[in-house]
């Protein structure tokens, strides 16, 4: 059982979202090296992990809210996950939950505390805002690599690491991006970078992931994950502040009844 790549942009999740522990292939196939970007999610059943999300407008303004996020994996490379915000009050109770599939679209329900409602979240939905933050629902959705075609763009410098670029195209109408530009590094197939074209193919977000530590069961998760809007200026950081693994979730607890249940 895994997680599959979209995990890093919540969990970091974040995405949120890994590490490899064999010796790096010479390859120029775009999806190869995703194959080998995914081998880093693998190594545990399920996870919990206890967030804060930033949110920064253009002025410089903060606003700091605190997310409890579960995640367990299924067969197939299928899992399901639970958002739930704990922080601030305005915010507790909110929750989203997703059963990421591999070969039909992800499925999303919205719980809404105020009129205690479950909302299925629309298919031609997914490019919103997911409570005002710079991530989207298809940004913490699984991003299943069979939903994508991979080109190899070239091998290039970013920051102090060497990276594989590689871009990503969706294959579903839904998509509000046209493409994504992915940055993984040669040493560790470690997602450094991620840039988001919009429907006009010019740059309209950048997502960073910052500061990874490998973990006891050899899993490597970025510390941040930072997702910066180029048209509006604003940005959104995701930082991992408790992060546990295998603590025997049930799937029970990842269904539309549960969500009522939240407190």
């Amino acid at each position: 059982m895994k997680i599959k790549f979209g995990y890093w942009v919540l969990t970091a999740s974040i995405v949120f979202l890994l590490s490899v522990n064999l010796e790096a292939v010479e390859t120029k196939n775009g999806v190869d090296i995703i194959r080998r970007a995914e081998l880093n999610a693998t190594g545990f059943k399920d996870m919990v992990n206890r967030v804060s999300m930033t949110l920064v407008n253009a002025e410089g303004g903060v606003s700091e809210r605190e997310m409890l996020i579960k995640v367990i994996a299924l067969d197939e490379g299928e899992s399901k996950t639970l958002t739930v915000f704990t922080k601030p009050a305005r915010e507790k109770g909110f929750a989203l939950l997703t059963h990421s599939h591999r070969s039909t679209k992800d499925d999303q329900w919205l719980y809404l505390p105020a009129s205690k409602r479950v909302k299925k979240v629309a298919s031609n939905s997914v490019g919103s805002s997911f409570r005002g933050s710079e991530f989207t629902y298809e940004d913490i959705a699984s991003q299943h690599r069979d939903h994508y075609r991979f080109d190899f763009i070239n091998t290039e410098t970013c920051g102090d690491k060497t990276c594989y670029v590689i871009d990503r195209f969706p294959e579903f109408d839904e998509s509000s991006y046209t493409k994504t530009r992915l940055y993984i590094d040669t040493e560790y197939y470690l997602v450094q970078k991620g840039e988001f074209f919009d429907v006009k193919k010019t740059l309209f977000k950048t997502m960073l992931a910052n500061n990874y530590t490998k973990h006891k069961n050899g899993v490597w998760k970025p510390e941040t994950v930072v997702m910066e809007n180029h048209n509006t200026h604003e940005k959104t950081e995701i930082r991992s502040l408790e992060l546990q693994f295998d603590v025997g979730l049930s799937e029970r607890a990842f269904s539309k009844l549960s969500l009522r249940k939240i407190r």
